[in-house]
């Protein structure tokens, strides 16, 4: 198996181009590393772009750690790291320095996609093709990015979940290498000779190494124990895809089926004294709190069912993101006016689904879920918008229902704007 190829002229992340990395990782089952893939220019954007995420992201709620000489910090200090972000116009090198004054640092940022709209859009534009030859992984797609200039991965030798692979764009400048080792001889050296994921120059003799440098691709497939090294400081974008072992993803479907019965915060509290076989006490919450009309006579299979259905129209319209974007800020709004134009946000697409208990439809925009009464005449509206070409707001208000008055259009549109599913021109 061919472990470090050049890349081909042609249609990068093209659907002939992903049936080829699909054939040269054995299925997705191997790694592989696909030199000089990314121009200069390419790298120049992504550089940029994560430079802002740095600068937009002040909060540790979405994932982000911090290590600096080899320690995490702590709130104390990721609030003095917050207060130290790139500027405009300031290169990596220069921010580091001024950031972290020399010393060895890494960062891990989780959930990177919701927080760049331009980064977010490159990265689904091109796993697209990916997604129409294999389908998308059922647990959908996050993008985390690592930054530093730390010796090694500062969490050590692991394993990631099972079901998550990832694909590394590596930026630089600096160059890095990845050891691997195969799960069951990793696992029998820790019990035979008593390691622990610790002991790395011991571990290493039995380890595959893939080196890349600025530009590469490197591809790892799910439940690979690894380590990256590096000497010198770095970018690199990782896209995890999360084809989830059964029981993840049931965890993550019962979060899905909670969400149909919505608990608000109450200043209520008893003791409860009746016999232990008398639940009467549950009466007033469970009257307080029911599932949604569409799934209140479903049994648990069928709940799992919506709740798998739900979650797969938002990363369906969501480009394969697992997690929505940051919604509009208040004061970005669009205020669409007839004589307006809007495009969709590509590489999105707003899904629509028709209720089958109930007289209403769904609308999924970029994992949002907006809720209606069913009007057949949203369906050709938002054909409409799918399109993907520039269409005027006034054109659009002419599908609805001739008795709407233009505000419910436009408190549509303003919605979809709000949840980054249309842009105004």
């Amino acid at each position: 198996m061919t472990t470090s190829i050049t890349a081909r002229d042609g249609d990068t992340f093209g659907r002939a181009w992903w049936r080829d990395f699909i054939d040269r990782t054995d299925s997705l089952s191997q790694p592989i590393v696909i030199r000089d893939l990314f121009p200069a220019e390419r790298l120049d954007f992504y550089t940029r772009k994560v430079l802002e995420v740095l600068a937009t992201v002040k909060t540790t709620q979405y994932g982000y750690r911090a290590f600096v000489d080899g320690r995490q910090l702590g709130p104390a200090d990721m609030e003095d790291l917050f207060k130290k972000v790139p500027e405009d116009d300031e290169t990596l090198e220069a921010w580091a320095q001024r950031a972290f004054d020399g010393r060895n640092f890494g960062i891990i940022l989780n959930n990177s996609d919701k927080f760049n709209e331009a980064l977010a859009s490159d990265v689904a534009s091109s796993l697209a093709p990916f997604f129409a030859e294999i389908g998308h992984p059922r647990g959908g797609v996050q993008t985390t990015i690592f930054i530093g200039n730390y010796d090694q991965t500062p969490i050590g030798i692991h394993q990631d979940d099972r079901g998550e692979s990832v694909l590394h764009f590596h930026v630089g400048p600096a160059d890095k290498t990845m050891y691997v080792w195969d799960k069951d001889e990793y696992e029998a050296l820790l019990k035979d000779k008593n390691w622990t994921k610790k002991d790395v120059e011991a571990l290493k003799p039995y380890a595959r190494a893939y080196s890349f440098s600025a530009g590469d691709l490197y591809y790892m497939p799910e439940g690979t124990y690894h380590l990256g090294e590096q000497d010198g400081l770095s970018i690199g974008i990782t896209i995890w895809t999360y084809c989830h072992t059964d029981d993840l993803l049931v965890q993550n479907l019962h979060q899905q089926m909670l969400k149909q019965i919505p608990v608000k915060k109450t200043p209520d509290f008893h003791h409860d004294n009746r016999p232990l076989d008398d639940t009467s006490g549950l009466d007033d919450i469970v009257r307080k709190y029911a599932v949604t009309d569409e799934c209140k006579h479903l049994n648990y299979a069928d709940l799992l069912r919506a709740a798998y259905q739900d979650w797969r129209y938002g990363i369906h319209s969501n480009g394969g993101y697992r997690n929505k974007p940051m919604p509009r800020a208040d004061d970005d709004k669009a205020d669409f006016q007839p004589g307006d134009l809007l495009r969709l946000e590509a590489p999105y697409r707003i899904l629509i689904r028709e209720s089958i208990a109930t007289e209403k439809m769904y609308l999924y925009v970029r994992c949002e879920k907006i809720e209606f009464r069913y009007f057949a005449c949203l369906i050709p509206f938002i054909e409409r918008i799918n399109r993907g070409e520039a269409v005027r707001v006034d054109a659009l208000l002419a599908l609805l229902d001739p008795s709407w008055p233009p505000r419910i259009g436009l408190h549509l549109l303003n919605e979809l704007y709000r949840c980054r599913g249309v842009a105004k021109l």
